[in-house]
């Protein structure tokens, strides 16, 4: 199964906002891993960067609730990229 990643930056001052709003969707077994950048201070200040991870069969649906539900606290463009296995 494919692997999806999308990541983007988010302002310091919303991740309270912007992790409230992915908190409250019920997306169940096709939640994404959601991670943030650990050495961002220095790269962008004021700015975080995100990454959500999917890895379930239901990525598609699951990807456009999250968008819809952030998009007020994305910053600039969210770039997604997908992986798949090189071995079973």
């Amino acid at each position: 199964m494919d692997e999806l990643y999308l990541y983007y930056k988010v302002r310091t001052d919303d991740v309270g906002a912007a992790l409230a709003a992915f908190s409250a969707l019920s997306l169940g077994a096709a939640a994404p891993r959601l991670l943030c950048r650990q050495d961002e201070a220095q790269a962008s200040p004021g700015m975080q960067t995100w990454m959500e991870i999917y890895s379930s069969s239901d990525q598609s649906a699951a990807e456009a609730q999250v968008a819809a539900a952030l998009r007020p606290f994305i910053q600039g463009p969210r770039h997604l990229e997908r992986f798949k296995p090189l071995l079973k």
